[in-house]
């Protein structure tokens, strides 16, 4: 999965504001967490110049939409949405 789908699939459950920028932030900051975990190097947030291909793949790629969702949700201050995501 790439950057760029992560937030296409977020985009599509979750109707927001967020710029992609800050989206793509968000994104690499999660990433960077799991490479740490993994002990691999952090991916260097290049968006929007490249999409990048992120760490988790198939079958656990979906963290990275449901991260995104739930971020949205807790600055726009929905907690009930962000209490069940």
């Amino acid at each position: 999965m790439t950057v760029r789908e992560a937030m296409k699939r977020a985009d599509g459950l979750r109707m927001n504001t967020v710029s992609d920028e800050q989206k793509a932030a968000w994104i690499y900051d999660l990433d960077g967490q799991l490479a740490e975990m993994f002990g691999e190097e952090p991916t260097v947030n290049s968006w929007p110049e490249i999409d990048t291909e992120l760490l988790m793949g198939a079958p656990h790629e979906e963290i990275y939409q449901l991260y995104l969702i739930c971020k949205i949700d807790y600055y726009n201050q929905e907690m009930s949405l962000y209490a069940n995501d």
